[in-house]
Order: structure tokens, then C-alpha cells, then sequence
């Protein structure tokens, strides 16, 4: 099993593309420590075998096992939204964004750091992101209000709108802002 997780993270062909999607399950039930096994390939000088790892760094598939673990994946995934890859950042924000644990706001704070990545893709995640933590979203919300209106990428600036609406009255700041786009 670990020869084959080894393989698939680093396989950058798409030979193993279906294990990517299956081993992580199965590595999870195995009990293994996915965080030990795919650190190393998070320094990987291949962007396409970085992003292949974070993959395996899926916060809510080792919530079954030990706290430690998603504590450590969580802490690989911050870490990779700092990469030089959009693809790499793109992908941590995206896994961190479905990580039921930290939706309690505990990387709040890298996301917000992430509004001002130079990924449109990655401040779209980011935004969205945001709009699913309720109050823990509360500091990032002037900054979601000027990506509304400024963000060059017109999807984030939907999406912006968007996720002021989900966040309701926890966004009232943003009814000037939102009056002056009609």
C-alpha cells in the first residue's frame, strides 16, 4: 500500500491518475500517517507532484483517524498556500475549504492572507472559502468588500457578492458598498 501511495503522489504521466482518487481512502482505513508520508513530496521541485500530494492532505478523510493528523495536514496545507505554484496554492485552499474543522475558523487568518494572492483562482477559493465559515469570517469581510468591487478577475467579484449575501447580516458593512453596484 505505501509503495503504491509513494508512487502514485509521484507520478506526474497520469499513469496512476485513478490511484490519486483511491488512495487516500484506502490509506486512511490502512491507519497510515498521511501527513508523514506526503511531506516530502510538498518540496518536491515539481509543482504537478506538489499539488498530487495535498490530494492525500484531506482534513475531513483523517478526521477518522487521529487528531494529530488533520492537525498536521492542516498545518502542510497553511503551509502550501505560501507555494510559488498557483496550482499548489489552489489546491490547499480548496482541501481547506472542505475541512470541516477548520471551518470552526482556525485558518481564517491564511485566507484572508490568500484575498491578496496573485492566483485569481486562488482568491476565488479563498472568497468562497470565507462565505462558509459564519462568523469566523467576520475580519476578512472589508477586504471580500473590496474584491467586489476592484478584483480584476470578474469571477471573483461575483462570487464576492455572493458570499456577502451567505454571510447575511454578519456582512451588514457591506450594504453601502453593495447599494452603489446598482
Amino acid at each position: 500500500m505505501r509503495k503504491r501511495i509513494l508512487k502514485a503522489i509521484g507520478d506526474t504521466s497520469g499513469e496512476t491518475a485513478l490511484d490519486r482518487y483511491r488512495l487516500p481512502y484506502l490509506a486512511a482505513e490502512a491507519g497510515l500517517n498521511i501527513p508523514a508520508l506526503v511531506g516530502p513530496f510538498l518540496r518536491s521541485p515539481n509543482a504537478t507532484v506538489r499539488a498530487h500530494a495535498i490530494e492525500f492532505l484531506d482534513p475531513d478523510l483523517l478526521a477518522d483517524s487521529k487528531l494529530a493528523q488533520v492537525d498536521s495536514a492542516i498545518t502542510l496545507l497553511q503551509l502550501s498556500m505560501r507555494d510559488d505554484s498557483p496550482e499548489v496554492r489552489e489546491a490547499a485552499v480548496q482541501h481547506l475549504a472542505r475541512c470541516e474543522v477548520f471551518r470552526k475558523g482556525s485558518a481564517a487568518p491564511a485566507l484572508t492572507a490568500a484575498l491578496a494572492d496573485r492566483d485569481g483562482e486562488v482568491r476565488r477559493g479563498a472568497v468562497y472559502a470565507l462565505g462558509q465559515m459564519d462568523s469566523a469570517a467576520i475580519p476578512a469581510i472589508p477586504k471580500i468588500i473590496q474584491l467586489m468591487s476592484r478584483d480584476p478577475s470578474r469571477d471573483v467579484q461575483w462570487l464576492s457578492i455572493r458570499v456577502l449575501g451567505w454571510l447575511g447580516p454578519l456582512a451588514r458593512q457591506a450594504t453601502p458598498a453593495l447599494t452603489q453596484l446598482t
